[in-house]
């Protein structure tokens, strides 16, 4: 990319409103793995998961395990 597609990048980004959700070892061992085992989901569709209960928020998902997970567990999907 050359420079000004970066600050272009850069700018679209700013904008999206995005946020970012901190983590713990002890979160992830808590919370993150017993709903991998109980949907048998990675860990890393797990997390996402465990972030739509926690927030209450819609998942959008285009894997069926996790479609399906997130329809077990009472979420909304988009």
């Amino acid at each position: 990319m050359s420079a000004q597609q970066l600050r272009e990048a850069a700018d679209l980004l700013a904008h999206l409103g995005l946020e970012i959700e901190p983590s713990a070892t002890g979160q992830i061992l808590e919370q993150v793995l017993p709903i991998a085992v109980q949907f048998e989901l990675s860990v890393y569709d797990a997390a996402y998961l465990e972030l739509a209960l926690r927030k209450r928020l819609p998942l959008v998902a285009a894997d069926q395990q996790l479609a399906k997970a997130a329809a077990a567990a009472g979420i909304e999907r988009l």
